[in-house]
C-alpha cells in the first residue's frame, strides 16, 4: 500500500546515503541493467551498488520519492546543456503501480528544465517501457552489445 501522501523532491546524494542502498537492494533486478552497467562491469546487485557509489563524481541530479520519511523511489541522471540522461529509476517493489515512477519522472523533467530526455531501457524491462511510452516517449534506437573475452 502506498503511503499517503508521498512526496517527490530533489535531493543530494549525500542526504540519502544509507537509504538509497536499501532501496536498490529491494528493487534491483538484472534485467534492468543497460549498456552503461555492462561498460562499468556491473554483474550483480553488489557491483551495482559499488558502481552507484561513484555517481557523485559524474554530477548526478537526483530526485527521491518519500513516504513517511522513507525513501521509496529514486530517479537520477546527468544534465548536459538541455539534455537529461536518466541513468536509473528505482521504485520499491511494495509500491509498484502506485504512480511513484511516473511522479519521479515527471518531476525530474519539470525541475531539470531540459528540452530532451533520454533513457536506455532494456528489452526485458516491459514495465519501464510502458511507463515511458505512456508519457509520450518514442523508442528511437535498439542495440545489442557484442563481447568476446580475449585470452
Amino acid at each position: 500500500m502506498v503511503p499517503k501522501p508521498f512526496q517527490v523532491r530533489k535531493v543530494t546524494w549525500k542526504k540519502i546515503n544509507g537509504q538509497w542502498q536499501e532501496l536498490v537492494r529491494a528493487s534491483y533486478h538484472k534485467v534492468y541493467d543497460g549498456i552503461g552497467a555492462m561498460y562499468s562491469r556491473v554483474s550483480d546487485l553488489e557491483s551495482k551498488i559499488i558502481a552507484m557509489e561513484h555517481y557523485p563524481e559524474y554530477g548526478i541530479h537526483v530526485w527521491g520519492a518519500f513516504g513517511k520519511r522513507k525513501l521509496i523511489g529514486l530517479i537520477m541522471g546527468t544534465l548536459d546543456h538541455s539534455v537529461y540522461v536518466i541513468w536509473d529509476l528505482f521504485v520499491h517493489p511494495e509500491f509498484h503501480r502506485c504512480g511513484i515512477g511516473r511522479a519521479l519522472l515527471k518531476t525530474a523533467i519539470r525541475d531539470s528544465r531540459c528540452r530532451t530526455v533520454q533513457a536506455e531501457i532494456r528489452e526485458g524491462n516491459v514495465p519501464s517501457q510502458q511507463l515511458f511510452l505512456s508519457l509520450g516517449f518514442d523508442a528511437k534506437y535498439s542495440a545489442t552489445l557484442y563481447e568476446s573475452e580475449l585470452v
